[in-house]
């Protein structure tokens, strides 16, 4: 088992993990390690894409400077990304534990997945949590039984070619998007385009 700490800083205690558990600091590449061969993605302290409404600290990658993402023309946070990333790698993703409006997001791409949600969002600063007790024992059941149907739940795929269109915050640039080959489609919209999946930046 591999744990990926998806914060940039480290949000982590490496020391209270399994100790047959192999932990990858915020900064490491994901990519790189689905590539390598993986059986299942689990997502754990999810949270919803920018702009879900009633989502506690709901962004997509940076909450500073990222209004929306939008892979193949729909709507999609961190979890759709990187869902479409391990699946076109044919890893399946089978597990999200998050808060109520990740779930939901989560399952409106892949209606089989297993979900538990730990709280239930009441505002981008506001929310109602399960104790941490009972948010561990449901995570442990859910995450159990994620691998019992990680061979029934198939890889979430779109079909190529893609694009990923990414508008940013009023005041931000998409210079740098530019820079790295995307189109500029509107002052505040960038817009990739690739035959596969791992070319875009998710």
């Amino acid at each position: 088992m591999v744990v990926w700490d998806g914060h940039g800083t480290g949000g982590l205690l490496p020391e209270l993990m399994d100790p047959r558990a192999r932990y990858m600091p915020g900064r490491t590449p994901v990519r790189e390690r689905l590539a390598a061969g993986v059986s299942a993605l689990y997502f754990v302290g999810q949270h919803a894409r920018a702009g879900t409404p009633g989502a506690p600290l709901g962004h997509t990658y940076s909450s500073r400077t990222v209004a929306e993402y939008r892979l193949n023309g729909r709507s999609v946070g961190e979890f759709g990304c990187l869902a479409a990333l391990a699946g076109e790698l044919g890893v399946p993703t089978v597990f999200i534990g998050g808060d109520d409006r990740a779930v939901a997001e989560a399952r409106e791409l892949i209606p089989d997945i297993v979900g538990v949600a730990t709280k239930i969002g009441r505002g981008v600063e506001s929310a109602e949590h399960l104790t941490h007790a009972e948010s561990c024992a449901r995570l442990q059941l859910g995450a159990a039984e994620a691998t019992r149907r990680v061979a029934s739940i198939p890889p979430h795929r779109l079909p190529a070619p893609y694009t990923l269109r990414i508008k940013v915050l009023t005041g931000q640039g998409i210079e740098g998007h530019v820079a790295r080959g995307a189109e500029r489609v509107a002052e505040r919209v960038a817009l990739y385009r690739a035959e596969r999946v791992w070319d875009l930046p998710v």
